[in-house]
């Protein structure tokens, strides 16, 4: 689920993310009973679950908006009897729904690692307020300063950082922040799908076409 919610952050046409998303009770026990499939009950009690779906995901794209359900599953789990029939009731609940809900089951058969791993190094510098007590100005004059060696390819991303830190008087580190920062914010266009590694030069590209991406942001 961490790796999903990651990997649903980046996407530039996703406006809202909803975890344990509660489904109408009423609903589910009718799917429930139409599927014959018994519906989850809370342990030792008689009382009925309100079941969840773990993402509920809105797309904004201009004025258009549409909203995609996702399970996390580890795929030995969405494999077994009983929770491929809680996941027959979910998926039946959001597609019908007066507006049908597209619904993915994603497992980690789908989620391409190194990307993902990428995506949580850069998500504790997304934010500005991450790089404090750096302005914004700050951070645009690093950016335009570290580029040039940067589009030269001579040094590693941690030698031009480290040589910046030095030159402007910031701790050792800031610059290598600011420069996770913008390939977080992919101001700085990365092929994520090669791991990160600051001590080599950093090849500013497009990112390769991630199937599973294209599968979830379609309209």
């Amino acid at each position: 689920e961490r790796y999903v919610l990651y990997l649903l952050e980046s996407l530039p046409d996703v406006w809202d993310i909803r975890e344990q998303y509660p489904l109408d009770r009423t609903r589910t026990l009718f799917i429930a009973d139409q599927l014959g499939v018994r519906h989850p009950f809370y342990p030792k009690t008689g009382i009925p679950t309100v079941m969840t779906t773990d993402f509920l995901v809105t797309f904004k794209r201009g004025s258009r908006k549409w909203e995609v359900a996702i399970a996390a599953k580890y795929l030995e789990e969405a494999k077994k009897p009983r929770a491929r029939k809680k996941l027959e009731v979910e998926r039946d609940y959001w597609m019908s729904l007066p507006t049908p809900v597209r619904h993915f089951t994603i497992t980690e058969e789908h989620v391409f690692i190194p990307y993902v791993e990428n995506l949580e190094i850069m998500r504790p510098y997304r934010s500005i307020e991450s790089l404090y007590p750096l302005s914004p100005q700050n951070v645009i004059t690093i950016a335009r300063l570290l580029k040039p060696g940067v589009l030269r390819g001579r040094k590693s991303l941690a030698e031009l950082c480290s040589d910046l830190d030095c030159r402007l008087g910031y701790r050792v580190g800031t610059c290598l922040k600011v420069s996770r920062h913008l390939i977080g914010n992919q101001e700085w266009p990365v092929d994520l799908t090669k791991r990160y590694n600051p001590r080599l030069p950093l090849s500013l590209t497009s990112s390769a076409e991630i199937p599973l991406i294209k599968k979830l942001s379609a309209a």
